[in-house]
């Protein structure tokens, strides 16, 4: 015979609320098992003659919700062996925040049990009644054990269950001052439909001082404006407010991607200083001026039909899954340099699949607008990987060698167009040096500047009031000197 467990939802309260099937399920002789007897319904199944057990006494045993669940699964299961048919009564709606609901549905079905839900009125039917709210519009049900900031979305009305003690309410309270501010209106319905419900809206601070919160507890957060969104999309509909052509900011309705593009470059490196700096309150403000600059190049595409920002998102989020499939399913690397090869390798065949028939050079992706010295980088070590390279160190030096002196030979001569020639010359040998040793040649120019700004503010310093011309050849020697004692 197969072994079948019913699982039943006993409403939200009074048992005028039960459905019919249920009730006929609950009579009709099968060992009936509650996962909680704490409902206002028990009673009067007492007082109809029903018997059943409860889990209650588990709750005081299990050290956490998660082992609490799996041990009513597992006890249910031994005993619907050994029963054959049993009932599994449970508060409210059985699809409706019921964890061990879920955990039967995948359990019966592996150990040959068949589990078969039957409908309730759950108590969202009951708490948009008392709240007289109608859900057609969009509503969210969170489960206040499970709640995190980021599920929470402010654009549609929201229900969290199982609030059922001023603990929970407080770290529920914690989680939504992360989005909200301390006076933002919520309301806290208890015993809805019963005869003793309760009904009070009060500000969000106050959720934990509210002394009648119980397991009929229900919070409804009501929606709000554009600052209750979340952090990146609250960015994104100020960001669509500035183009609005409607009450928009004319300079930001003038731009374009071109316009736009200097910014980007400045908040980079703006970024890039923030780091060097390694100060963590510059990095985060300067992190948010060049998530700006994404969000408005986004935004500039959707106002001309070309891409939205949820396409730049997916569109990275896909490519870096696909490069990680050591993460993301695929064989396990254990090296980071196995992981730059095959990343290496899938961008090639990338490239090979955008190229199609076409034969692509070593060298035809370098993106143009890269720093030159950057670039001069990305170009001697793309070219070293298929083997245009100096085997040893001292062939990098010698090429350096022959650079300068044919830079020197220009210098001699007078020649500006064959200087700035043999001077780019010069600096990509040097870039090919810094490449040898995995050095930065961006990062190496960058700290030699920031040097040279430091002595020269010493020395700027040193001189008491002088001006700067007066210095002798001399004296300016003298001071840089004892400015590289001073600051390095």
């Amino acid at each position: 015979m197969t072994q079948k467990i019913d699982v039943v939802g006993l409403g939200p309260g009074p048992a005028r609320l039960l459905t019919l099937e249920t009730r006929d399920l609950l009579m009709a002789g099968n060992p009936v098992y509650l996962r909680t007897a704490v409902h206002p319904t028990v009673a009067e199944l007492r007082e109809w003659g029903c018997a059943y057990t409860s889990f209650d006494s588990l709750y005081e045993q299990a050290p956490d919700f998660d082992k609490l669940y799996a041990q009513i699964v597992e006890q249910l299961l031994a005993e619907v062996e050994a029963q054959g048919r049993i009932v599994y009564a449970v508060p409210g709606n059985p699809l409706v925040a019921e964890r061990t609901v879920q955990l039967l549905l995948e359990r019966g079905p592996q150990e040959g049990v068949e589990v078969k839900l039957h409908t309730a009125v759950s108590c969202v039917d009951v708490v948009l009644e008392a709240l007289g709210a109608d859900p057609s519009e969009g509503l969210t049900i969170l489960d206040a054990l499970t709640l995190e900031a980021d599920q929470l979305d402010f654009r549609r009305p929201q229900l969290v269950t199982q609030i059922y003690s001023p603990t929970i309410a407080s770290e529920v309270k914690l989680t939504l001052l992360d989005r909200l501010e301390p006076e933002y209106p919520v309301t806290l319905v208890r015993a809805a439909s019963c005869a003793d419900q309760q009904v009070e809206s009060l500000p969000l601070e106050e959720l934990d001082r509210v002394t009648w919160i119980d397991h009929l507890t229900t919070l409804y957060l009501p929606p709000g404006g554009p600052e209750t969104l979340a952090p990146l999309e609250y960015l994104r509909w100020v960001v669509a407010r500035l183009r609005n052509p409607e009450g928009g900011c004319p300079w930001d309705l003038k731009q374009n991607a071109q316009t736009l593009r200097k910014y980007v470059l400045e908040e980079a490196y703006e970024v890039v200083e923030a780091i060097d700096q390694e100060d963590p309150d510059a990095l985060c403000e300067e992190l948010g001026d060049l998530l700006l600059q994404v969000y408005l190049q986004s935004q500039v595409a959707q106002d001309e039909d070309l891409f939205v920002l949820d396409e730049v998102a997916l569109g990275i989020a896909e490519k870096l899954i696909y490069r990680h499939p050591h993460v993301f399913g695929g064989p396990t690397l254990e090296t980071p340099e196995e992981v730059k090869r095959q990343w290496e390798d899938l961008k090639a065949l990338e490239k090979a699949a955008k190229a199609g028939d076409q034969k692509l050079s070593v060298l035809s992706d370098l993106p143009a607008a890269l720093p030159s010295l950057t670039l001069a980088e990305k170009i001697g070590r793309k070219v070293a990987h298929v083997g245009f390279d100096w085997p040893e160190l001292k062939g990098v030096l010698a090429k350096i060698e022959e650079e300068y002196q044919e830079l020197l030979e220009a210098c001699e001569q007078d020649e500006p167009e064959a200087i700035f020639h043999e001077l780019g010359d010069v600096f990509f040998t040097l870039v090919n040096l810094a490449r040898w040793f995995k050095l930065d040649p961006e990062d190496a120019m960058r700290q030699t500047n920031a040097r040279f700004v430091r002595r020269f503010q010493a020395m700027e310093a040193a001189l008491a009031g002088r001006s700067l011309k007066e210095l002798a050849l001399e004296e300016w020697d003298i001071l840089w000197n004892q400015a590289k004692e001073q600051v390095g």
